[in-house]
């Protein structure tokens, strides 16, 4: 089916935005520039798009305001999620995926003997059970879940989760205190934080599709 000028546009948009944010975990300001011109007009770009939208990205960068540093200083206790879904490492991944489902989230953190043992994804599921086969009835969380885990105390500030998030090129981080998960925080928490204009702040703070 042919799509209309409006999917078109609607399209570019989208594309842009995700290339935009891309382009922002990983400090790359070229695929930044490059998003954020596709974004803006919802249309295919040219080089003077892109040079335009380069302007803008590099004054972005060389410009922070008072208010935007304030906001860098802000602890991840302020912006995590807190009380994380979590469950046993002998928890069926039919029944993490249930979780996950009802509680509207894309991952869950592994526990052993309360404390976090790993962390497993939605993507992790598919990737490397569904994909490779596996009973989701009989195969327990702690199978396939990542076990070498970053993660962040509550009193860590936004740049330092940001920091970690690029050098490990990971989306979501887990929050522990003692050994023990208190909350989550994601790409898309820390860009609400860090700057509510941008477009991973606008992608992050949609409603879900139904």
């Amino acid at each position: 089916m042919a799509l209309g000028a409006g999917d078109h546009s609607a399209w570019h948009k989208l594309k842009g935005q995700l290339k935009r944010a891309v382009g922002w975990l990983t400090a790359d300001r070229d695929v930044e520039a490059a998003g954020l011109a596709e974004a803006k007009p919802g249309r295919q770009v040219d080089d003077a798009d892109i040079a335009r939208a380069e302007r803008m990205v590099k004054a972005r960068y060389e410009t922070t305001t008072p208010s935007q540093e304030a906001l860098m200083k802000q602890t991840i206790r302020d912006v995590m999620t807190p009380d994380p879904h979590t469950v046993q490492a002998t928890t069926a991944l039919a029944d993490a995926a249930a979780i996950m489902r009802d509680g509207d989230v894309g991952d869950v953190i592994v526990l052993t003997d309360g404390q976090m043992y790993g962390i497993v994804t939605d993507r992790d599921i598919a990737v490397r059970a569904v994909a490779e086969g596996r009973d989701l009835k009989e195969t327990p969380v702690g199978e396939i879940c990542s076990k070498e885990l970053v993660a962040l105390s509550p009193d860590d500030t936004v740049e330092d989760a940001i920091g970690k998030m690029r050098e490990m090129a990971i989306r979501r981080l887990p929050v522990v205190d003692d050994g023990r998960p208190v909350g989550i925080v994601s790409l898309g928490d820390l860009a609400v934080a860090r700057d509510p204009d941008s477009a991973l702040a606008d992608i992050s703070a949609a409603s879900p599709n139904v």
